[in-house]
């Protein structure tokens, strides 16, 4: 095996092992294997956001819409929201979540927190399973166009394996965040 193919191995092994740790220290990974890939709602069309019922709810799911870059290029003052984030966090701690893509993935973490901590606990804006759908589902979409335009052509399959695998660990234990922060 060359060099260069046994790294991508290795690097695969590592970042699978890392998602298969996060969540509750290990808790996780008999859970991850039963449920790798999205569901057809993920690869297929987004879920839709909340119904913009009062301008707080609309410019939130202006906010929500955007790509990572973009939200990465908004100023995080603007009230009434909360603009805190963990990043691409887990209840472990220390535990690397995504191995090698914890900082690649780090801009469409930080627009998924946006997303529970405004929708979810918080704000309230929209508590409910079916935006919890939405945001998560966000997350997928952003996690793919960062393997997309970021990532060197040969990671691609991994980090798209990643990025699905990291949806369905959000999918599977994120609930408590969502709605108790």
């Amino acid at each position: 095996m060359s060099y260069i193919v046994s790294v991508r191995v290795t690097r695969l092994v590592a970042t699978t092992l890392a998602i298969a740790t996060m969540v509750f220290g290990g808790a996780a990974a008999p859970a991850l294997a039963a449920t790798a890939s999205p569901s057809k709602q993920a690869t297929a069309a987004l879920s839709d956001p909340p119904a913009p019922t009062n301008p707080t709810i609309a410019r939130a799911n202006q906010i929500m819409g955007l790509d990572y870059k973009a939200f990465d290029a908004l100023p995080k003052n603007e009230a009434p929201f909360d603009w805190g984030n963990d990043g691409c966090s887990n209840p472990a701690g220390s535990v690397p979540v995504l191995g090698d893509f914890d900082d690649d993935f780090f801009r469409a973490c930080v627009l998924h927190d946006f997303g529970y901590r405004n929708y979810g606990h918080g704000l309230a804006l929209s508590p409910n399973e079916d935006t919890r759908g939405w945001i998560d589902d966000r997350l997928l979409q952003e996690t793919r166009r960062i393997c997309n335009n970021e990532v060197p052509f040969l990671d691609r399959l991994i980090c798209h394996g990643v990025a699905s695998a990291f949806w369905t660990a959000v999918r599977t234990f994120g609930r408590g965040s969502f709605y108790n922060g």
